[in-house]
């Protein structure tokens, strides 16, 4: 169980920096600096997700999908915004603008919703 606390307080973590960069002024040094420890953050959530099998008897269940997808996701964004840095075309920009908030909302947001589902832990532990 202690795997699940350590994934929720850091996805929780992860929720609020977030947050606050969604509504920050973009490119300025807050910006980035809690944009990348939000990024450390979520790659933390997403490993820390492999090893949480016992809610569902040793195996995976279908909400371990956005694992692949937001490491993915974390990568092409940074990879996006370092290359918008050194040619400034905005097309990276924009995919950097995409993929940051998909991460953002489908990790967090859409993940979390999935985890307060009727017979979920956190459900059970907040809801029930």
């Amino acid at each position: 169980m202690e795997i699940i606390i350590f994934h929720t307080l850091t996805a929780l973590l992860a929720f609020l920096l977030g947050t606050i960069n969604l509504f920050s002024t973009k490119g300025t040094a807050l910006h980035k600096k809690v944009g990348q420890y939000f990024v450390l953050l979520m790659m933390i959530v997403s490993i820390s997700a492999i090893y949480i099998q016992e809610l569902n008897k040793g195996s995976y269940s279908i909400i371990h999908i956005l694992i692949p997808i937001t490491i993915v996701s974390l990568v092409v964004s940074m990879w996006s915004i370092r290359r918008y840095g050194k040619i400034m075309d905005s097309k990276y920009l924009n995919l950097h603008r995409i993929t940051i908030i998909s991460t953002y909302f489908g990790g967090l947001v859409v993940a979390g919703l999935f985890t307060l589902y009727p017979g979920r832990y956190l459900h059970n532990l907040i809801l029930a």
